[in-house]
């Protein structure tokens, strides 16, 4: 894979750690940018927008959490990519926190190079295909001038599963309709700004629909801006059902292992 065009922004307040996932990740073909602070690294991030970012949870003067927000606040920059290394004793507490400001990834340090490495180039991957350069102004961006009936995205659920499409739209607030498509099964998903309101699957809706999609590896997937009438059904913020979906799956994997 050439990654020559592909910078990577590595946020560590620890200079051995930065040097080492400098040093590694040139040799995959990356572009590499250290930053020691969040400050530091918002002053990069902005003047030219990376393909993906690497940051440290207990960086200062904001966390990798708040700084993860930051971008995603950010027209030009929200739909980067974001990778959160923190320690065992901080995965738990911070999960719900970090997802729900919009970060991909949380990797456990110390973290094994090669699953590093795998995950950034399935991330730049999926987001690559989700978003477009624009050749103006560099920046990634999301193509909002299309007419509702075009799908604004579609693609396989083998590449981006429902639950990974419905965090890039929440981060973007997008309002629309998700159409997942599998053998002769169709789910719907009904977002405003962001947040699934609706969802409906065979005879199943609300949450229940959403834990049954969420399971979903194959088929296809279209989202549109037009939406429907029908009654909300889900109150729950999208982020935390996200996460309530994950730990189905966990569960499901389990039963499946044992």
């Amino acid at each position: 894979m050439n990654n020559s065009k592909q910078t990577i922004l590595i946020v560590d307040s620890n200079p051995e750690s930065a040097m080492f996932f400098d040093v590694n990740l040139s040799r995959f073909g990356y572009a590499i940018q250290v930053a020691r602070s969040s400050e530091e690294a918002w002053q990069l991030a902005n003047s030219a927008t990376p393909s993906l970012v690497i940051s440290e949870f207990s960086i200062k003067p904001q966390d990798g959490i708040d700084f993860c927000w930051m971008m995603r606040q950010t027209k030009y920059l929200r739909a980067v990519p974001f990778i959160l290394l923190t320690t065992q004793s901080h995965i738990d507490e911070i999960k719900l926190r970090a997802f729900r400001h919009g970060v991909d990834d949380i990797l456990q340090l110390p973290v094994s190079l090669r699953a590093l490495a795998g995950r950034i180039e399935t991330l730049i991957w999926r987001f690559d295909q989700l978003v477009h350069t624009d050749p103006v102004t560099t920046s990634l961006t999301y193509d909002d001038s299309e007419p509702s009936e075009v799908p604004l995205l579609q693609g396989n659920l083998q590449s981006f599963n429902v639950l990974e499409i419905l965090q890039f739209l929440n981060m973007n607030k997008k309002s629309g309709t998700l159409e997942v498509h599998k053998d002769e099964q169709t789910g719907f998903m009904t977002l405003k700004k962001g947040e699934v309101k609706y969802a409906e699957i065979d005879e199943h809706y609300g949450e229940e629909a959403m834990y049954r999609l969420a399971i979903w590896r194959d088929g296809i997937f279209k989202f549109s801006t037009k939406i429907g009438d029908q009654k909300d059904n889900i109150e729950k913020a999208t982020m935390k059902l996200i996460l309530d979906c994950c730990t189905v799956l966990d569960m499901e994997n389990f039963m499946v292992k044992m």
